[in-house]
């Protein structure tokens, strides 16, 4: 089956300190969520794009064979986001934050689309999130995620979407923020009440944790060679996850096929530290995901 993500696409200036600084390279939640996603099956991407949006970039994003249909060039500048990491690379500092809101709303659906099985509603305004769930009343499984800006901004329609999906994946901050609950597991819990079926919460080095029909469950955070930069970590993890939930056909109540999208998904997001931007995930391939997520999910 077939993933459609609707996010952002960045032009990205990324700094670590004793790492190095990158300077205008691919970014946004859409090209991570595709770029693990695609290791899966065939990825929709739904978004716009200024009209500087370099050549460059866009080669990388249909170098792999993402269907970029959906993709709207607009008058006005791409996004553009400029981050500094901390040392601990927990924590970083928004220099610069350029965007224009002429490329937020996400284009038309394209209609040879509407049969997509299974839908990211990616990083956007709720009101926006509500409006792209509504074109695709049947498909089998949808997934939203979201930002601080939006949980603390739009709390009311940020909850009316979660209600109309069936799964929320967002980081621990973001959890305790919505539930009010600090502790990763009851949060999760409490998302999944929220949402249709499911919830997971992202918790960086410390794994994630899976809400759904089994219970609670934690899944460790993949090894990994080294982390050079944490950007996008979350995106490919969603993108890991939904992209393989597509390929097995999985339903909102497939407990065991979710343990190990989310396995997956962890595996995903740890090549993508490994380097700036998508340099080392748009290089890996299913296997070599495969391969590292074994054992997170129990399946040995």
């Amino acid at each position: 089956m077939t993933v459609l993500i609707n996010a952002t696409l960045c032009i990205d200036t990324v700094e670590v300190p004793g790492v190095g600084k990158v300077e205008g390279v691919l970014g946004g939640a859409a090209a991570y969520f595709a770029a693990a996603a695609r290791l899966f099956g065939p990825v929709r991407v739904l978004g716009a794009v200024g009209e500087d949006y370099p050549d460059e970039l866009w080669a990388q994003l249909t170098a792999m064979g993402l269907d970029t249909a959906g993709i709207a060039r607009r008058p006005g500048r791409t996004f553009r986001w400029h981050g500094r990491y901390h040392a601990d690379l927990k924590h970083r500092d928004t220099l610069v934050v350029d965007f224009d809101p002429a490329v937020e709303a996400p284009p038309p659906v394209p209609e040879a689309w509407r049969d997509t099985g299974y839908v990211c509603l990616g990083v956007s305004l709720p009101e926006n999130q509500l409006r792209l769930r509504g074109q695709f009343p049947g498909a089998a499984l949808t997934v939203l995620d979201t930002i601080d800006l939006y949980v603390n901004r739009h709390r009311e329609k940020l909850v009316e979407a979660i209600g109309a999906v069936h799964g929320v994946v967002v980081n621990d901050w973001e959890a305790e923020r919505i539930t009010g609950e600090a502790d990763a597991a009851r949060a999760a819990e409490r998302l999944r009440g929220m949402a249709g079926s499911f919830a997971v919460v992202k918790r960086g080095a410390d794994g994630a944790v899976l809400a759904d029909a089994a219970g609670v469950w934690s899944c460790p955070a993949a090894a990994t060679a080294g982390v050079v930069d944490p950007t996008g970590a979350g995106d490919s993890f969603l993108g890991g996850m939904l992209g393989y939930l597509a390929s097995v056909d999985a339903g909102v109540d497939d407990t065991q096929a979710l343990r190990r999208a989310v396995a997956l998904g962890s595996a995903a997001a740890s090549f993508t530290i490994e380097d700036f931007s998508l340099r080392r995930l748009a290089g890996v391939t299913r296997g070599e995901v495969e391969e590292r997520a074994a054992g997170l999910s129990g399946e040995g």
